[in-house]
């Protein structure tokens, strides 16, 4: 069955970070504001599930953006059977759950309804087998903090899953400690705790993401306003070195990752 319906149009960055996140069991989507990240969490289930029908899907995103979802991502540009939780009583909440494994696709929820439903969630899931899980937490930056009770169901939800999707638009909105928690929580961290992270990267003095300019283009970037010969930190996603305004190249890697703006003039 072909979930993703002809209307749909994806463009080449969303054809990439597609193929980028269905190579890769769990992995975080940090595309900006606007640029479609749920159209793309949902195309990757779409690649999953053809290959899988047993595939099941939990969205769960901030309350206010459950009426969007399920009113206009999901139906305009996708064939699947969902069900959501919005302002029910535990009772409806729990035949929702059920009605999910038996009947659709796609439960959609938010972060609240996960924490205070954690246990009956995984309760009703137990009781069916055959069945795989695969989980897309739209705005992840809601377990940012490793302390909080909603990190701690994540982190144990991640571990059961066998898709794992985190979208976010400001991975590091605080700090590059952010991208670390979050990836740790995600059960993706390449690093064994945070020293070892801040070892690799010299970053923590980075505080804060914004734009500057590429080209013709708009880059986002974590570290201080750009000045001449002061020495940046950015998270982007290139394949080669650019030259940007004023005397500062972007040594990068072929892959997404944290890299320093030097000085060109000091090579």
């Amino acid at each position: 069955m072909d979930y993703i319906k002809p209307n749909l149009t994806l463009r080449d960055f969303q054809k990439d970070a597609i193929a980028f996140l269905t190579s890769r069991n769990k992995s975080m989507c940090a595309l900006p504001t606007g640029t479609g990240k749920t159209i793309v969490s949902f195309s990757s289930y779409a690649k999953h599930k053809a290959k899988n029908p047993n595939l099941k899907l939990i969205y769960i995103t901030e309350k206010p953006l459950i009426r969007q979802t399920i009113s206009q991502d999901l139906p305009k540009y996708f064939n699947f059977s969902f069900t959501y939780i919005y302002n029910n009583t535990k009772q409806e909440r729990v035949e929702r759950y059920k009605a999910w494994l038996k009947l659709h696709d796609v439960i959609v929820l938010n972060y609240s309804s996960l924490r205070i439903d954690f246990d009956v969630l995984g309760q009703v899931f137990s009781k069916v087998e055959g069945l795989e899980l695969m989980v897309v937490y739209d705005e992840a930056t809601n377990f940012k903090n490793p302390n909080a009770q909603i990190t701690d169901c994540v982190k144990k939800l991640s571990k059961v899953a066998k898709f794992v999707i985190a979208l976010t638009a400001t991975p590091a909105s605080r700090g590059l400690a952010d991208i670390f928690n979050l990836m740790l929580t995600l059960g993706i961290a390449p690093y064994q705790n945070i020293i070892v992270f801040n070892k690799l990267h010299a970053v923590m003095s980075a505080k804060k993401m914004f734009l500057f300019k590429c080209g013709d283009r708009k880059v986002m970037a974590i570290g201080k306003p750009m000045e001449k010969e002061d020495a940046q930190i950015c998270y982007v996603n290139f394949k080669k070195s650019f030259k940007l305004e004023g005397s500062v190249k972007i040594m990068t890697r072929p892959t997404t990752g944290i890299f320093t703006i030097l000085d060109e003039n000091k090579g």
